[in-house]
């Protein structure tokens, strides 16, 4: 186990959402962690101090492999096929679209039989292609980045892949296309560089149509027209601005740009060599070379999002609890101490009466103990730095209760300032008797798990007191 790739990639996400469904509607889940516990903590040990958010990828990665058949036929395997599938059927219909574009521009002239208008040309091969990425990218950053909406083209690419893949679960697109923090930035940029990798072949398309028309017909090219705008001046203009690219080359450049912008009669046909290797290279510069970086640019968002998946929904953290409820809170490497414990509304139980659970079950020993909500001026600085000095972070002490959600943010929203990305841990307490702590009851733990969940920090956790007082 110790020796699996942790790196997690899209089959992978889908298989896991598969057996992470499977075992919590056979009850199978808790099952699968408690006897791969002790493989995924020699996993995790053998990768050494990490963070929260690593050590819980790391985990639930060997988890996958600890429970899933290596001969099966996946749905992770099926819905990566099927995102291909769909990819190459959109590939194969952009790049006969591309092709067919050529073709459809060409038109019949007294003059020479079949040519282009460059005007036309230009505005179509190009210019609507650079509209349409403008408004692509005007939309992802005003709209779609923080809405997660996919645009018109991705959920094309979304539906048919979902046909085509062919698994069975009926909410597995609903869930990896679920807004927020979890898997739809992974599942997007997938389908994003899906509609980028069409756009290469519509444009390699482009590229083979053009060089079929010149390779099979004899074909010239025109520029007039009635309209002031565009005049021959103003077809030179963009033309030069068109070869900013390579013009330093001196290669590929219309004659007539090398002559200085000489003004033909209105009637002159061009003829194919002399603007062919300046629109074949434009296509390839301004058409085709964006869209191979753009799409390299959604490869590398997509392997950024498998890289940082935050696993923090409800069923992650229950998973993720179960993998490690015996060493959940022990910092690997780390000594069993330099923890603060901070009080939430004065809680009667000695911190000496705690000592013994938190040495035993969270494997640390409070450093020192401040109390929230009716600190005074001199000790809240006092409180605040030492937080901020906690290596082993901060142990909320709170009653089952009590939980007031507005007045846990503004405590929870402070500490994280201060303690960075250390462990925080929300020790929940029953009712307090005779000065000693009891375990919470079922409701109000679930209650304070619902709302630490709902905070969606890795490296946050609920942690139930189980007394022992009574049991001796």
């Amino acid at each position: 186990m110790a020796s699996r790739e942790s790196k997690w990639r899209l089959r992978d996400v889908v298989d896991f959402e598969v057996l992470l469904r499977a075992g919590n509607e056979g009850g199978r889940a808790a099952a699968g962690a408690t006897a791969h516990r002790e493989e995924i903590r020699a996993v995790l040990e053998k990768a050494g101090p990490r963070s929260e958010g690593e050590r819980r990828r790391i985990g639930l990665r060997a988890w996958l492999e600890a429970n899933r058949g290596r001969d099966e036929d996946r749905a992770g395997s099926r819905v990566v096929a099927g995102v291909g599938l769909a990819g190459l059927v959109l590939g194969v219909l952009a790049f006969l679209a591309g092709v067919g574009l050529m073709r459809g521009l060409l038109v019949e002239t007294e003059a020479a039989g079949k040519a282009y208008h460059l005007w036309v040309f230009l505005a179509v091969t190009l210019g609507l292609q650079w509209l349409a990425l403008l408004g692509g990218v005007l939309g992802y950053v005003l709209v779609r980045r923080r809405s997660g909406a996919l645009s018109l083209l991705e959920r094309l690419a979304a539906s048919l892949s979902r046909r085509v893949s062919g698994v069975a679960a009926p909410d597995l697109w609903e869930r990896l296309l679920r807004g927020g923090q979890g898997y739809r930035p992974v599942v997007s940029w997938r389908l994003a560089r899906l509609v980028q990798g069409s756009g290469v072949l519509y444009n390699l398309g482009l590229l083979a149509g053009f060089f079929g028309c010149l390779w099979f017909l004899k074909i010239g090219f025109f520029w007039e027209s009635s309209l002031p705008v565009f005049s021959w001046p103003k077809l030179m203009q963009l033309v030069h601005g068109l070869s900013l690219p390579w013009s330093w080359t001196g290669a590929a450049l219309p004659p007539v740009l090398e002559a200085q912008g000489a003004v033909p009669a209105r009637e002159l046909m061009f003829a194919a060599d002399q603007w062919w290797p300046f629109l074949m290279t434009g296509l390839a510069v301004w058409g085709l070379l964006p869209r191979v970086l753009l799409w390299l640019w959604c490869w590398g968002r997509e392997e950024r999002a498998l890289a940082r998946l935050p696993f923090q929904e409800r069923r992650h953290r229950e998973l993720w609890r179960e993998l490690v409820k015996v060493e959940r809170a022990r910092p690997p490497g780390g000594p069993a101490d330099g923890v603060v414990l901070l009080d939430v509304g004065g809680i009667e139980v000695e911190t000496e009466a705690l000592r013994e659970f938190l040495l035993r079950d969270l494997r640390v020993n409070p450093e020192a103990r401040y109390t929230a909500s009716v600190l005074d001026e001199e000790r809240e600085a006092e409180a605040w730095e030492a937080i901020a000095k906690a290596p082993l972070g901060v142990v909320f002490l709170v009653e089952g209760w009590a939980l007031s959600p507005k007045q846990m943010n503004a405590h929870y929203q402070r500490v994280r300032a201060g303690a960075e990305d250390r462990l925080l841990r929300f020790l929940v307490l029953g009712p307090v008797k005779d000065g000693r702590a009891t375990a919470p009851g079922a409701e109000d733990l679930e209650q304070w798990k619902k709302y630490v969940d709902g905070l969606r920090d890795p490296a946050a956790e609920v942690i139930a007191y189980e007394g022992r007082e009574e049991a001796a």
